[in-house]
């Protein structure tokens, strides 16, 4: 599988039932066994929280079988 720091965040945080809330770093050159094996894991929704400008630099694309949603989140933070 070539998903970075992908895991079942059931892991880190117990209140989210096994195996329903995944997460990793962008899947780079996904080959069709790696989206059979998300598949095959039971997702179905993939929320890609990266700016359009990363998508495309990544040239990535969805699997068909899969829903995409784009959150882009900007955390802005001032101190003082």
């Amino acid at each position: 599988m070539r998903f970075s720091n992908f895991r079942d965040l059931h892991d880190v945080y117990p209140k989210i039932k096994e195996g329903k809330l995944f997460r990793s770093e962008a899947p780079f050159d996904f080959q069709k066994e790696d989206w059979d094996e998300l598949y095959d894991l039971g997702v179905r929704t993939i929320i890609d929280f990266r700016s359009d400008s990363e998508r495309e630099e990544d040239n990535y694309v969805c699997d068909p079988r899969f829903t995409r949603h784009n959150w882009f989140i900007f955390f802005y933070c001032q101190w003082i």
